[in-house]
């Protein structure tokens, strides 16, 4: 059989393509003969620049407990998010295993068969909403969003204020604001409350460079997030099919100072006392107030607050103060009713106050001048304070005129403040649910969607569902229907040309997907980015030669012309590839590299070492093509060769044929089922079969066994070699891609009346407990370890080094244990000996002395070593005295 190698191409900067045919070839070097060795290419490929510059996981987890104690089911539901997926910790850390490999979808850490830790950061899941009406300056302010949803509402019956994180922008960076009311439901609507103090940072626009993500947009941001409670579930799942219509944005503002004013002789300083209209004022005087946070918002309400330092004491009569708008470079009178001057505050509710500005304006307040436009209101004096009538009164007085009989009194006073502020309410709607693309053209205010390694604007427009979720959604079309990914594995490649197609080789650490899990048919969704969604590759764009990523090969993609690298809800300037799944994400092997422009080769016999075949070709030998292209920059080897075998040995041959002369290639009888597996699969060590027995997974997780099934026919298989798998190293489970091989080649052979299953054995778990007394001068805490080892050996030898092979069957007696434990040199005597049967991961109670498989396909195993229960006797002083005492006699 001819030995085949994968190769990497890697084109010239000024090449955009080259076609590797069928057929060229590859020089590795000259053979044990001295002969040129050539490898020749199995099929067409187009090369071109693509290549694979980040990898990036989802991952859902499902019910399976996460260590032990009370927040072990806690984690049901919890997504986590690894940015650098070839790595130890998710965020590029080395991997410390020997062969590096790593998985696609999660990074769970097992010991001794359960799962302790999750190895990945916590995803980052939310939403966030861009509006200049989030730019408030300072004072007390209130943020109120009122959702109109749709969709499925039913799980949000609470206040989860507690399960969201609020966060806003201001100068130096996010500011977290607590959130007083998120929920819940109540007519279809929801509301968020969050507070920010008089002592709290301004809020100012988005900038990337000092706020991070990658908003497009200049406005003030307010972010939610899910918040990751460890001893709470997290909150996902209640707002997953959640739909937003529209959003009221509410801003309250009590207390605003930061204002640009100044009266007939200029600009006022209003930080220290100051008089509005002028140390004498006139009918006609006035203040002129601006403020671009303020007059750029549609006001609900407003008022202007003013502090006398002494109330304003007029002479004969009170002027009062009349409100202009500036619309257009022109004073527009406001209709509200004149206030007296006396007043404390200035009410601005009539005719909705001010008309708004087609654009945000988020630089400084400046001062009015003539080339004012809008952004300014007028307090306009109809009358003075009375001086000028005042002093005319005076002199009468001092004349002693007959119309003055009574002293003046006190002069009037003008007006000094010392305080001015305004408060004031304003709203936004903003509209997600309509497919006006002109009104989207022209919107005031951005959705987004906060996804684990990006955002993405979210509104109707820009939705193929025309519906905008109120967070990310993680799932795959299927049938039509929408189906929730599990986990999600993305593939970021840097030069792509679409429509071009792109070869990945994805290399795999053989055996390593979990053999207990039932894997879907179809299992693996491929789909591309186009527009911040994914877009599902169609059947015939998608050549998949890794069966499901169970063994190393070729996936080859046809990348449509829409594929785009300009989204921005993972990182752009990259195109996108996604592999999901909707469930049985450990059903797939853990990978050792991804790698584009990859091509399979074969070696090609000119006449060379016939032993040639029978040894691996080491990475890095092939490097270089027989006939040198000027497109092609280089040709690499990245992984050992594969599938070579030597001419077959005359016994062998006399073997192989004896037993096809009795079988005849056809699955007949029990004994035509075995050899069959045992000669076209070297790596099974012992198969069984049973007939009339159905045992096949269900997607329940409670499997079917029967042993009285007619038509059914169960292959049970044992790997020939030391296998360790990352669940339990104890149980020697046959690789899910083997037993789907061992199907494909069986069910060929046989009847189209036989329902064949293929499986691993049921593994029985045996515990042991006893009470154990060590002989004087042994270490307890080293040697009641050995032990532990010792007896976890003697029932699963195949788990160590040098030990043999399971077999089917068989019993293991109390009375053999109990000897084999006081044989041991450190030990004494052993007391209340206790002796137990696991099935089904169900743990015995009973005390038993002898067990045997509760099933024809069962093996017996022994459970992880630290759960074997040994206790040291301790004798008392006496009794020490005593053994002493014999002793010495």
């Amino acid at each position: 059989v001819p030995a085949k190698a994968h190769l990497i191409a890697e084109l010239a900067k000024q090449a955009i393509s080259h076609q590797f045919k069928i057929g060229d070839l590859f020089i590795d070097g000259k053979d044990a003969l001295g002969k040129e060795v050539y490898f020749a290419n199995s099929g067409d490929l187009i090369a071109n620049q693509a290549k694979v510059i980040s990898l990036k996981t989802l991952y859902r987890h499902g019910s399976e407990p996460v260590g032990t104690g009370a927040n072990a089911t806690k984690q049901n539901g919890r997504h986590y998010a690894s940015p650098i997926s070839n790595s130890a910790d998710g965020k590029g850390k080395v991997i410390e295993a020997d062969d590096k490999s790593w998985h696609p979808f999660f990074n769970k850490i097992y010991r001794d068969g359960e799962l302790k830790s999750i190895e990945m950061p916590e995803a980052e899941t939310g939403f966030a909403i861009a509006s200049h009406y989030l730019w408030m300056a300072e004072g007390e302010r209130t943020i109120t969003l009122n959702f109109t949803l749709g969709g499925d509402v039913s799980g949000l019956t609470t206040d989860f204020k507690n399960d969201i994180i609020c966060q806003i922008t201001t100068e130096k960076g996010w500011f977290e604001i607590p959130a007083t009311k998120f929920g819940p439901v109540s007519g279809g609507t929801m509301q968020l409350t969050a507070t920010l103090s008089g002592a709290d940072p301004a809020v100012t626009p988005y900038l990337a460079k000092t706020h991070a993500y990658t908003f497009d947009t200049a406005l003030p941001v307010l972010m939610l997030k899910l918040k990751h409670r460890p001893d709470h579930l997290f909150k996902y799942f209640l707002f997953q099919d959640v739909e937003i219509q529209q959003i009221g944005l509410v801003v309250n503002v009590t207390g605003l100072k930061t204002l640009a004013v100044s009266n007939d002789f200029g600009p006022v300083d209003t930080s220290k006392p100051f008089q509005p209209f002028g140390a004498r004022p006139v009918a006609g005087s006035s203040l002129t107030i601006g403020s671009k946070e303020v007059f750029q918002k549609n006001l609900t309400s407003a008022t202007v607050k003013v502090n006398w330092l002494a109330t304003p004491d007029p002479y004969e009569t009170t002027p009062k103060v009349n409100i202009d708008f500036l619309k257009s470079g022109t004073w527009k009178p406001s209709g509200i009713t004149a206030a007296s001057v006396t007043a404390s505050t200035f009410g601005l509710t009539q005719n909705l106050l001010y008309p708004v500005k087609d654009e945000a304006d988020l630089n400084k307040n400046d001062a009015f001048t003539t080339e004012s436009r809008q952004g300014f209101l007028r307090m306009k004096l109809d009358a003075d304070f009375g001086q000028n009538a005042y002093q005319a009164y005076l002199l009468k007085y001092l004349r002693k005129d007959a119309d003055a009989v009574d002293p003046p009194g006190e002069p009037p006073t003008g007006p000094v403040m010392n305080a001015l502020s305004i408060d004031y309410t304003a709203s936004q709607q903003i509209i997600l649910n309509s497919g006006n693309a002109a009104a989207f053209a022209i919107r005031k205010a951005n959705f987004y969607h906060l996804n684990p390694f990006g955002q993405a604007e979210q509104h109707a427009v820009l939705s193929s569902s025309n519906k905008v979720f109120m967070l990310p959604q993680f799932d795959i079309e299927r049938d039509s229907a929408k189906q929730e990914s599990e986990a999600e594995f993305y593939i970021g490649l840097s030069g792509l040309l679409p429509p071009q197609k792109v070869s990945l080789l994805f290399q795999v650490a053989d055996g390593t997907a979990n053999p207990l899990s039932l894997k879907p048919d179809p299992h693996l969704h491929w789909s591309y980015l186009a527009g911040n969604e994914w877009v599902a590759f169609k059947e015939d764009e998608i050549e998949d030669n890794t069966r499901g990523l169970l063994k190393s090969d070729i996936v080859s993609l046809a990348v449509p012309s829409d594929a785009n690298s300009s989204n921005t809800m993972l990182p752009s300037g990259q195109h996108w590839i996604r592999v999901a799944v909707t469930n049985g994400a450990d059903a797939v092997c853990r990978i050792l590299a991804v790698e584009a422009q990859a091509m399979l080769t074969t070696f090609t016999d000119r006449d060379n070492d016939p032993a040639f075949n029978a040894h691996v070709l080491p990475a890095g030998s092939i490097k270089k093509m027989e006939k040198p292209e000027a497109a092609v920059k280089k040709v690499s080897q990245p992984f050992d060769s594969f599938g070579g075998q030597a001419a077959e040995e005359s016994t062998d041959f006399y073997t192989r044929i004896s037993e096809r002369l009795r079988h005849k290639d056809r699955a007949i009888t029990l004994w035509d089922y075995e050899r069959l597996v045992l000669n076209a699969f070297p790596e099974v060590f012992r198969v069984k079969c049973l007939n009339h027995t159905q045992y096949e997974p269900t997607a329940d997780s409670e499997g079917i066994y029967r042993e009285l099934a007619a038509g059914h026919v169960t292959l049970i298989t044992v790997p020939n070699k030391q296998f360790h798998n990352e669940l339990d190293p104890l149980k020697p489970f046959t690789s899910l891609g083997t037993l789907e091989e061992i199907y494909t080649f069986v069910k060929a052979r046989t009847t189209c009346f036989v329902k064949l299953h293929v499986r691993n054995p049921q593994f029985e778990e045996v515990r042991v407990n006893f009470k154990l007394r060590l002989y004087d001068g042994f270490d307890e805490t080293f040697y009641t370890n050995r032990l532990r080892e010792s007896i976890t050996r003697f029932l699963s030898p195949w788990a160590f080094p040098g030990g043999e092979s399971p077999t089917f069957g068989g019993k293991i007696y109390k009375s053999v244990l109990i000897d084999f434990v006081e044989e041991q040199p450190y030990v004494d005597y052993v007391t209340d000996f206790e002796l137990f049967h696991h099935i089904d991961n169900v743990p015995g109670t009973k005390d038993l002395n002898e067990i045997e498989g509760s099933r024809a396909v069962s093996i017996l195993v022994s459970v992880p070593e630290s759960k074997h229960g040994i206790t040291l006797i301790h004798p008392s002083a006496e009794e020490i005295a005593a053994e002493k005492c014999n002793c010495e006699s």
